[in-house]
């Protein structure tokens, strides 16, 4: 492959990762949960205590209307709660269920995984190279 390849490149990756990803969800029985919701997840994994909606949707840099809509489909399957902001009370707090909460250890699994398969046999030094670049180009266009 050629240089200017890389978005292929980066494309194929990406749907490899998200293959791998859904096929350890699926092994290990969770249901409703997709690569996209990682985001999500990982955030809240992060806030244990619950997250306004607002600040969700800030610190995942994704468009409202996405976040929304991933919520929506975690908060069917029952791994998400909204709950009224003691705080504030025009917010709303997102929050994991137990059965979120759960998942945090299938999700740091995976991820160690799907690291040790992306990363065997590249050096530490090639793999600081490829993220450097990545970023300046994601830098670029983003």
């Amino acid at each position: 492959m050629k240089a200017h390849e890389i978005i292929t490149l980066t494309s194929l990756i990406r749907n490899a990762a998200n293959d791998f990803i859904e096929k350890e969800l699926e092994a290990h029985g969770v249901t409703g949960v997709v690569p996209a919701h990682g985001t999500i997840l990982k955030i809240l994994f992060d806030n244990r205590d619950g997250i306004p909606m607002k600040e969700l949707v800030e610190i995942s840099g994704k468009a409202k209307s996405t976040i929304t809509s991933n919520m929506n489909t975690l908060l069917k399957y029952g791994y998400i709660v909204k709950e009224q902001d003691p705080s504030d009370a025009r917010s709303q707090l997102i929050t994991l269920t137990n059965e979120g909460k759960a998942l945090e250890q299938i999700f740091v699994n995976t991820s160690e995984k799907l690291l040790s398969r992306v990363y065997k046999d590249i050096s530490v030094e090639d793999q600081n190279q490829v993220a450097r670049i990545l970023n300046n180009i994601c830098k670029n266009i983003c």
